[in-house]
């Protein structure tokens, strides 16, 4: 086992305490079965011809793009969504080779039953509107 400094132990104590004093674990496994997975499982299905597949657990989701017309993955398309979200004041990060990792932090806001009243729904908009601006821009999907 390495040893550590004991200010960085009790910082850790600190992180560990807030995480189980704020109940975040099952706050984001909560949160990404009951709004976030299947948010992004509708936006598959309205996008079967560019959504390879969604996956992920709790708050660490992810929506993979393909090429329909060869099946393949769909990297340039994958960049262009995000650089389209990045436009509207949302950083996705890019995964594996045609996927986009969602991981928005443990105490994000959801509380609203206005989708547009709390940053959840609002990553969640963003992620659609910007696949379907993708679609418009891009003739040829690669």
């Amino acid at each position: 086992m390495a040893a550590t400094h004991p200010s960085c132990s009790d910082k850790l104590e600190d992180v560990l305490e807030q995480l189980v004093s704020g109940n975040l674990p099952q706050r984001a496994y909560m949160l990404g079965d009951k709004v976030l997975g299947p948010a992004l499982r509708t936006i598959a299905q309205d996008n079967t011809d560019v959504v390879h597949n969604v996956r992920g657990l709790g708050l660490m989701q992810g929506i993979e793009f393909w090429n329909p017309n060869n099946r393949r993955p769909a990297t340039q398309f994958r960049n262009a969504v995000v650089v389209e979200a990045r436009k509207r004041g949302v950083l996705f990060l890019d995964a594996g080779i045609s996927a986009i990792r969602i991981t928005p932090p443990l105490t994000i806001s959801s509380d609203s039953e206005n989708k547009r009243d709390n940053d959840l729904g609002t990553i969640i908009d963003v992620l659609a509107e910007s696949i379907r601006a993708t679609k418009r821009k891009t003739k040829r999907i690669k």
